[in-house]
This record gives C-alpha cells, sequence and structure tokens, in this order.
C-alpha cells in the first residue's frame, strides 16, 4: 500500500499549483463483483486468483511503460510514477478479494465509497447478515480495510453516502453509480446472475468506461472496450495488446489525436504538437504568487497575479473601464464561507481554478489593453497628419507631427503583432472556459461528485471541432487536462448526513450561483452604461461636426465675417471629430460592453430559477437530488460560457 499520497498539505497544494500545474499520471480502477465466491480452496477460486494477479501485473506494467513515453512527458509531470487508486465498496465477495495485497503486488491508494455512514454499512457484514461468516462476521475486516482507506485522516478517500437503509438494494444501485462516476476502469468479477453488479457493468459502458468482466460461470475473462468518442464496444477476449490499447486511449488520450478521422501522419502530429504546446505554456512562467489570502472559496484565495506584470500597458483596459464605469452598489456576496470538507481534493481543485481565472483576467486584460491602444493610438496618427495639413508652413513643427505620426503607426504595428505572436485572446478564451468548468467542482466533490466535460459535448463531437470555436486546432488540451485534474484529485472523507447535505445547499447558494447572480447583475448594469456612454460620445461629435459643417455653409451663404482662429479651429474640428467619435464607436464595439452585457442578461433568469428552487429545496433532500440541481446548474453555465466565447472569437481580427 502506497502510504505517500498525491494530495499534500493545504499550502503545498497552491504552492505546487502556481509551480507546476501538470498533474502525475494517474489510473483510478473501479471493483465490483459477486458476494458470494466459492470456497477458499476450490479450483475456481484458485483460477480467478491467478486471472486477478495477472491482471493487476498487466495493468501495473503498461501504465508505467506509457508514463516513460515522450507523449506522457507532455502531459503529465516529468519523472513522477503513475499513481493507482482501487476504488471499492468494501463489499463481502468479490470487492475484498479484488483487494488482496498478495494479488495487489504494487504500491496503490485505496478509495472507498459506501451506500451508507460507516455503522450503518458495518451491519451488513455482522452474523447475522454476513455472506462469507456466519459465525463471527467480517466486521473487523471492514474496519481494517476502512483504516487502510485513512478513513477519518486528513487525506483520506473516503465518501458515505445517505441511501435509504430501508431500501438497500437502491441504495447499493446507486453506491455502483457513484462507483462508476470515479472510475477509469472497471474489474468486475460476476456472472449474469448478480442483477447489481450487471447494472454498474451496464452503467460504466454508457459511460464509456471499459470493463474487464471476470467471469465465475464460464472461467472466462473478457475485455468491454470504451464507446467513447465513436468506437465500437463489442467484448473481445482479454489479452495485453487489448488492454494497452485501451489504456493508451484513457493515459494518453490517443481518440483526441487519432479518432476516427482519415487524416495524414503529417495532420495528427500537427494536433499532437498544437495540444503539447498548450500544455507547455500553461505551465510556464512567473506570472502568479502565492499570499496569506483567507481561503474563503468565494473567488478569492491564495494564488493571485504576480504584481510586478500589472504594468500600465496591461491595466490599460482596467483603468478606462473603470473611468467610465458608474458608481453601482456592490451587492457581491462577500461574506467569508469556509467549505464543509477541508480535504485535499477540495483545495486542488479550488487552486486549479484560481490559476486559470487569474491568468484568464491578465490575459484578457492585455488583449483588451492592445486593441484599446491601437484604436486610441490610430486616431491619435490621424489627428496629426489633421495637425501637419493644417500648419504645414511650419516646417519644423511639420517635421515633429509626422515623425511622431510614423512613431505611433509603428507602436500600433508592434502591438498588433505582440499580441498575436503571444496569443492573448486565444490564451484568454481557454483559460475563462478552463476556470469556468472547473468552479463547480470544488461544490460538487463536497458531495462526492465531479462534472466531466463530456457532459457538455459528445465525446464524437472532439473529432470534429473543439470545446469551445470552431478552427483552433489544439483546443483539445482542454479537455485532456482537465479530466487528467479530474482523476489525479479524487475525493475526500465525505460524510453525507441530512443536515451535512443541507449545509451544502446553504453554502452552494450563498458563494457560487449567488455570487455569480450577482456578479452577472453587476456586469449588466456597468457594461450597459459603459456602452451606453460611448455611444453618446460618439454621437455627440457626430451632431457636433454637422453643426459646425451647417455653420460654415451658413457663414458661405450670409457672408459674415468671423475670427480667422475659429476658422482655422472649426476646420480642425471638422476633422478631429469624426476621428474620435470612430475610435469611440470601434473600442465600444470590439470592447462587447454591448454584448457582455447581453451575455450578462441572458444567463441572469437561470441563475436565479436556481436560487429560487435551492431556497424553496425541502430540509429533507437528499445529496442525490441536491447533485441533481447542480449537475443541471454546471451544465447550463458551462454551456453558456463555451457558447459565448465563441462569440468572442470572431473579434479575434479585429484589431487588424
Amino acid at each position: 500500500m502506497d502510504t505517500s499520497k498525491p494530495l499534500d498539505t493545504v499550502d503545498n497544494i497552491y504552492t505546487s499549483m502556481i509551480n507546476n500545474p501538470l498533474m502525475p499520471m494517474t489510473l483510478r480502477i473501479g471493483l465490483a463483483g459477486h458476494r458470494k465466491l466459492p470456497d477458499d480452496d476450490s479450483e475456481q477460486m484458485q483460477w480467478m486468483r491467478s486471472q486477478l494477479k495477472s491482471i493487476y501485473a498487466s495493468i501495473y506494467k503498461i501504465s508505467s511503460d506509457l508514463a516513460n513515453t515522450p507523449d506522457a512527458c507532455s502531459l503529465y509531470q516529468k519523472s513522477s510514477k503513475p499513481v493507482f487508486r482501487l476504488i471499492s465498496s468494501l463489499a463481502e465477495g468479490a470487492d475484498r478479494l479484488c483487494l488482496q495485497t498478495k494479488l495487489v503486488n504494487f504500491d496503490h491508494q485505496l478509495a472507498c465509497i459506501l451506500p451508507f455512514s460507516k455503522e450503518e454499512y458495518a451491519k451488513d457484514f455482522s452474523p447475522t447478515n454476513s455472506v462469507s461468516d456466519q459465525t463471527n462476521g467480517t466486521v473487523k475486516e471492514y474496519e481494517n480495510l476502512l483504516e487502510t482507506a485513512d478513513y477519518g485522516k486528513e487525506n483520506g478517500q473516503v465518501i458515505e453516502l445517505d441511501g435509504d437503509p430501508t431500501q438497500r438494494r437502491q441504495a447499493y444501485r446507486q453506491c455502483g453509480k457513484v462507483l462508476t462516476e470515479h472510475s477509469d476502469i472497471l474489474i468486475a468479477a460476476y456472472d449474469r446472475g448478480d442483477s447489481i453488479t450487471a447494472e454498474v457493468v451496464q452503467q460504466a459502458q454508457t459511460s464509456g468506461i471499459p470493463v474487464i468482466w471476470i467471469s465465475t460461470e464460464n472461467q472466462s475473462v473478457t475485455l468491454l472496450p470504451s464507446k467513447n468518442f465513436g468506437h465500437d464496444s463489442e467484448s473481445i477476449p482479454f489479452s495485453d495488446n487489448a488492454l494497452l490499447k485501451e489504456l493508451r486511449r484513457l493515459l494518453l488520450f490517443e481518440d483526441i489525436f487519432y479518432g476516427q478521422r482519415d487524416d495524414t501522419a503529417d495532420k495528427v502530429n500537427e494536433r499532437k504538437q498544437r495540444i503539447y504546446d498548450r500544455f507547455k505554456r500553461f505551465n510556464g512562467g512567473s506570472l502568479l504568487t502565492k499570499s496569506d489570502s483567507t481561503i474563503d472559496f468565494d473567488n478569492s484565495g491564495p494564488i493571485e497575479l504576480n504584481t510586478s506584470n500589472e504594468g500600465l500597458f496591461s491595466n490599460a483596459f482596467s483603468r478606462f473601464k473603470k473611468a467610465l464605469a458608474p458608481k453601482t452598489n456592490n451587492t457581491e456576496n462577500t461574506k467569508s464561507v469556509r467549505l464543509l470538507d477541508q480535504g485535499p481534493s477540495v483545495h486542488y481543485f479550488y487552486a486549479a481554478y484560481l490559476r486559470a481565472d487569474r491568468l484568464a483576467n491578465y490575459y484578457s486584460n492585455l488583449h483588451r489593453s492592445t486593441f484599446l491602444l491601437i484604436y486610441l493610438l490610430g486616431a491619435a496618427a490621424l489627428i496629426l497628419a489633421a495637425l501637419s495639413l493644417s500648419f504645414k508652413e511650419n516646417e519644423t513643427l511639420v517635421l515633429i507631427l509626422v515623425s511622431t505620426k510614423l512613431f505611433l503607426l509603428g507602436s500600433i504595428y508592434w502591438l498588433y503583432r505582440r499580441d498575436h505572436h503571444n496569443d492573448y485572446h486565444c490564451r484568454w478564451l481557454e483559460y475563462r472556459f478552463l476556470s469556468e468548468s472547473i468552479r463547480p467542482m470544488y461544490y460538487l466533490i463536497q458531495l462526492g461528485k465531479t462534472y466531466s466535460l463530456t457532459n457538455l459535448r459528445d465525446t464524437r463531437e472532439y473529432l470534429d471541432r473543439e470545446l469551445i470555436g470552431h478552427n483552433r486546432v489544439g483546443r483539445g488540451w482542454l479537455y485532456i487536462y482537465i479530466e487528467i485534474l479530474i482523476r489525479h484529485t479524487g475525493f475526500s472523507n465525505c460524510r453525507l448526513t441530512q443536515s451535512s447535505v443541507q449545509d451544502i445547499s446553504n453554502l452552494v447558494g450563498q458563494t457560487w450561483i449567488k455570487g455569480q447572480l450577482d456578479y452577472h447583475t453587476n456586469n449588466a448594469a456597468i457594461m450597459q452604461v459603459i456602452g451606453s456612454r460611448l455611444g453618446h460620445f460618439s454621437l455627440a461629435l457626430f451632431f457636433a461636426t454637422v453643426g459646425i459643417v451647417l455653420f460654415k455653409l451658413l457663414k458661405l451663404i450670409l457672408c459674415f465675417k468671423i475670427p480667422y482662429f475659429l476658422i482655422e479651429f472649426f476646420g480642425l474640428a471638422t476633422a478631429i471629430f469624426p476621428i474620435l467619435a470612430t475610435a469611440a464607436f470601434v473600442i465600444r464595439n470590439h470592447a462587447e460592453f454591448d454584448i457582455s452585457a447581453q451575455r450578462s442578461l441572458t444567463i441572469k433568469p437561470f441563475l436565479a430559477m436556481q436560487c429560487n428552487r435551492l431556497a424553496n429545496a425541502k430540509s429533507d433532500m437528499s445529496s442525490q437530488q441536491l447533485a441533481t440541481l447542480l449537475y443541471d446548474t454546471a451544465a447550463v453555465t458551462t454551456k453558456e460560457v463555451a457558447d459565448w466565447l465563441e462569440i468572442y472569437e470572431v473579434k479575434e481580427a479585429e484589431p487588424a
């Protein structure tokens, strides 16, 4: 048993996420099967042990070999051994057989998903209810396994579901469903007469999880491949070659690179290189730092942007927006709320969210500051051109004006090339999508749940397009990174009771949903006012220009005289005012003030409805009912982010 956990202390989690957001390769192996096994010394039992030992040995060797490939070194932490996590409900029979150390002869973690509380589940293993030992029961063995799983300790990974003790079979089914949600591959030792295990296998196949089926009926081992990405799932005899193919799909994400496309080798290699480059640049740089901020899980935390990177250039857009933004009452929830479960998994998800969120904000400001300065410098260059025509008799002044104009034009080109060379716009969109995809997870994990991107889009769609956008090769890295993060992070000790579920419901309402509702309420108000002020500014300059032109026409018709300096001023004004009006118009258009406001207005009714659903939920709501509500929220908000980011993507080329 591996005593060194990948999840460390809270401080180390945030520090490691800043320095290296890549994770070790992790494989989660779900275990299910019969409660009643053949006699311990029977030939059938010896065969099962032999098959399990051989399967584990193959999984370990193939995974370890894959971890040393160049492809793995691009996706995972370098020089790290793969992490193996066995996930079991600790039932008598096959579940415990699969955990015997003489069969699993490599370092591994043990994670447990129980259908009830620890104490209630122990009743299944009393002498009266035990199917293995009606004389003494197996409660002691059960408790020893929980101790091995670090039950009650900081790094323990045990979920105690709130199944109804009076509906035990239904509770076992729900437990099996949660087990498949946390598994990458399932080992099932059963025959067709075991209905509950058969349902677990069916759930795994529906979810695209490959299954190694050890039949206790005809002593055969079969592999049911994953159906993800449009693959067939017809059963095939188990072999190392068949397992290698599935593990390459799982651990090296070969479906993303190859899939069922008819691409040439050059196209495949290009796609791989672009994805690997995304991982490399997400891992690089020194933009972030760790502060002593309170971890309140309300959009503030220990990971912040390094202040040395917050220069005038990168903050030009923020300063511009702040100057035009109205003074609004901040209705955002500022109450510091700590999550109920302070286990490592919660902090891992939160640290990953903070990292992506801070980078998204940084590159958003950089890109928007770039086009803001491009438009302002362009307007200044045109104004200098108008001035040089007005003062053409002063050669020295004209030389200064023309030289300055050339400098401004050079600066515009430098800003444009810098933005495109460093891909600020693309980074902003990708990191924003990443952060908003991770946000629900540090709430869902309180219920022993996560949210996979396979819920956003059918996996087959990834073969023809990206998660966001339609023509940006390489964005498959987002799907890969989130899957790697979910696998490595796992879950913490999670004891679900009626009171804890209610507390989680209150927590989600106060921070996630209410916080997003407050944000979009403020954002809509601010964006609408800024857009309106820029529009009024453009319109005012337009009418001022029209007024000056009419005045000049009236002067020609009536032949009245005005001072010469006014003539010069009006002449310059008719050139400068349209330039400034156009600059304000294009800034408003490209900054997406109206689009951003519309986005917030669109999502607000849904968030308000979810707030009301939480507020009106019964106090005896089960964890599954709350999880369903949170899944709905995650599905809508994640898709909403993807849809709007695709709209923002079309703005990328406009600074040209």
